[in-house]
């Protein structure tokens, strides 16, 4: 890590009741670090699967062996269900993460967003697309195939 951004970061640091917390510096380069900070997204594959409401064949981008419950996004953003029902109390006797994890496998995903688009279902991070195909990021399409940002 190069001395401008170790100053940087010493300068942001902040401060509480007096005290500074510097951020820590990556040992890792900068190409690294952007891998890491977004391993978690998927943008590029899509899956058939059955949701875990019905049953029915749905298309997402969670795999269907992937342990996580997925629900269609008609039901994910109705009130059939509460996410409060997933709380719990945080148990400080255990790992932050192994807590963590049991709340990615327990509480519902969303199978992909994807917002009135017509004929598209092979999209994610659409909206008002018609007639598409394997596009992602991407909002008022027409007859539009394989792409991004568009």
């Amino acid at each position: 890590m190069n001395e401008r951004l170790k100053t940087f970061l010493k300068r942001i640091s902040p401060v509480f009741a007096g005290r500074k917390f510097e951020i820590p510096y990556s040992e890792l380069n900068a190409e690294e670090r952007l891998r890491l900070r977004t391993a978690h997204r998927n943008e590029r594959f899509i899956y058939k699967r059955k949701s875990d409401v019905d049953g029915v064949p749905i298309v997402s981008i969670y795999s269907p062996d992937k342990p996580y419950k997925i629900y269609q996004q008609d039901y994910w953003f109705s009130d059939n269900w509460n996410s409060l029902d997933f709380g719990r109390d945080f148990d400080f006797e255990r790992s932050f993460f192994e807590q963590f994890m049991e709340l990615q496998i327990e509480v519902p995903k969303l199978n992909m967003m994807a917002m009135q688009n017509e004929n598209s279902e092979y999209t994610t991070g659409t909206a008002f697309c018609r007639n598409c195909y394997l596009i992602n990021s991407s909002e008022h399409c027409e007859d539009c195939y394989y792409g991004k940002l568009l």
